[in-house]
């Protein structure tokens, strides 16, 4: 199976992205995954969902900090 031609092992480790709930959560899972070792399109694949998570991770934290300071 794959998603516009990116093997399963990499959307399966995208998907594993997405449960990060930290930015140190998420650096051990893709070391743990080896999405470092992805190339072409599965790397781009992996890299938008990473960035997708360090977004959301920050969003947290800024909402988190806003609501504090209420």
């Amino acid at each position: 199976m794959s998603l516009n031609h990116i093997p399963v092992a990499a959307v399966l480790a995208a998907e594993a992205l997405d449960r990060a709930g930290d930015k140190d959560e998420l650096e051990a899972i893709w070391l743990s995954t080896g999405c470092e070792a992805f190339r072409g399109r599965a790397r781009d694949y992996v890299m938008q969902r990473y960035r997708h998570v360090c977004a959301r991770i920050d969003g947290n934290i800024r909402a988190l900090r806003l609501a504090r300071a209420m």
